[in-house]
């Protein structure tokens, strides 16, 4: 129970650097544009993960993926995001918890609401579990951890599978699976596909609620979490559902 406690706790911290990254990026690049609370926070999300996953890519092609660079890396990356945490994103937090007071739905939409509460429930049981699937374990997280021994991105052959040139260049999402790897913890690949996954369908319905209706978006992030791709993929350590 404790070390399931410790990948949850893993993925909130991580989760909170990448939002704060994000916001600094966004901040260099665009000008302040009105968005739900929501919508910033998913955004900023996915920008700070693409910030991590390029700079582990910078340092697969200089040939410096050693433990200690990733530490240093992310401890860089938590300095630079302090501030912009205090300062941003605690409080586009406190708005977006008060967005979530209970507001007068249909029965339909309460039965959505209920369908993707169970459907999140249980998915996150099923990515607190060891990695065990074919892919995860022949490539997505195979690759990662031959680019830590190696120090560098290298030219990988998928066993058993002829692929003429191999698997020639990695996914970004994969990348970000050697932070796991480096802390010895590969059920945090699970938890960081299956958390970035949820956030996606938390983005469609907050875009589908602010431009057409609350029922709308609860609609909309049922269909797409619950589809059989998204349920067969969602608690992997795959790069799929979080593409």
């Amino acid at each position: 129970k404790a070390s399931l406690i410790v990948e949850i706790i893993f993925f909130t911290l991580f989760s909170l650097l990448a939002v704060s990254i994000g916001a600094c990026i966004y901040d260099l690049l665009y000008k302040t544009m009105p968005m739900p609370p929501v919508i910033q926070l998913l955004l900023y999300y996915a920008l700070g993960l693409g910030l991590v996953s390029s700079a582990l890519f910078v340092f697969g092609i200089l040939g410096i993926l050693y433990g200690w660079t990733i530490f240093a890396l992310l401890f860089l990356l938590s300095i630079i995001a302090i501030p912009k945490f205090c300062r941003r994103i605690i409080p586009l937090l406190a708005d977006s918890v008060k967005g979530l007071r209970p507001t007068q739905l249909s029965f339909i939409g309460y039965f959505l609401l209920t369908i993707i509460g169970v459907y999140i429930l249980l998915n996150l049981v099923r990515a607190l579990s060891p990695p065990t699937s074919f892919d995860d374990l022949v490539y997505h997280l195979a690759d990662p951890k031959k680019f830590l021994e190696h120090h560098r991105l290298l030219s990988t052959q998928i066993c058993g599978i002829d692929l003429r040139l191999g698997k020639i260049a990695p996914f970004n999402f994969e990348l970000l699976y050697m932070i796991p790897l480096v802390f010895k913890n590969d059920i945090f690949a699970n938890v960081l596909q299956y958390g970035t996954s949820v956030f996606a369908g938390a983005a469609l319905c907050a875009l589908s609620t602010r431009f057409f209706s609350k029922l709308v978006g609860l609609f909309a992030a049922a269909i797409f979490l619950i589809q059989p791709f998204m349920f067969t993929h969602i608690a992997t350590a795959k790069t799929d559902t979080a593409i």
